[in-house]
């Protein structure tokens, strides 16, 4: 079964890596809070174990271009998952943001604002 998965993450690499370059346009930093693509499949990966959500299902949507995963990060701590978001490429809206146990960014005031002045400043004059 591992073997099988792996297989499957080798098949898609190269449309994973090509959707994260056209993502890095989406990159922004802003009171103390970042956004970024991730960096690999793997980084994916962990993001799920460690905030305890399902998004290394969406490998394969992003590898299609039919979503985008961004990560939300302090950026104190760049690396330490936070929140996890989803864009949807065709109309540019926020599909969801989750952290820890699928938990929704609506429940965080700061990371809300955050969201909404990056989909404002970024996200709509891409």
């Amino acid at each position: 079964m591992r073997q099988a998965r792996f297989q499957v993450k080798e098949e898609i690499e190269e449309k994973f890596q090509k959707q994260i370059q056209a993502l890095k346009k989406f990159s922004w930093e802003k009171c103390g809070l970042m956004i970024r693509p991730p960096r690999s499949q793997e980084e994916v990966s962990d993001e799920g174990e460690a905030l305890r959500h399902a998004v290394v299902w969406y490998l394969e949507k992003m590898s299609e271009g039919a979503t985008a995963i961004l990560f939300i990060r302090r950026v104190s701590e760049p690396d330490k998952p936070f929140y996890t978001l989803e864009l949807n490429p065709k109309t540019l809206k926020v599909v969801q943001c989750r952290t820890k146990h699928n938990a929704s960014y609506e429940e965080n005031p700061e990371v809300m604002d955050f969201v909404e002045t990056w989909v404002k400043e970024v996200v709509w004059r891409v």
